[in-house]
């Protein structure tokens, strides 16, 4: 969606959607107050993994690659919102952005898996 990801500033990635068009969700990861510190920890050190099928590597990419940790840009978001009037809640689920670039074919099936969160998540879908 953009030349060089790396220099995207936040107004940038609201500017663009983030590039979100359809969304894939996941397990949800339990966080609670005994793991909250570990998990925000994990996310800034995560490593986002993209294969296809055929196990193939499309792209890699940190979890500082968002800002330079996710919870920057959550924060950023509610600070921005809250601007507006608008408050996140429990339960609001937020897009922060892509890891990497991945371009897909038809018939193709995509697997993303985050290396350093507990269990290693991983969520896939296929393209008709």
């Amino acid at each position: 969606m953009v030349a060089d990801p790396s220099k995207l500033t936040a107004p940038a990635l609201v500017f663009n959607n983030v590039g979100a068009r359809l969304g894939v969700l996941g397990a949800p990861i339990a966080v609670n107050p005994g793991n909250a510190l570990a998990m925000a920890n994990a996310l800034g050190y995560m490593t986002v993994v993209t294969k296809v099928s055929t196990g193939k590597t499309l792209a890699s990419g940190p979890g500082s690659a968002i800002l330079g940790h996710p919870m920057n840009a959550v924060l950023w978001l509610a600070k921005a919102l809250k601007a507006q009037g608008i408050s996140l809640k429990p339960g609001d689920l937020l897009s922060l952005g892509a890891f990497s670039q991945s371009p897909v074919v038809a018939g193709q099936s995509v697997y993303v898996r985050h290396d350093g969160l507990p269990g290693q998540p991983e969520v896939g879908v296929s393209f008709k």
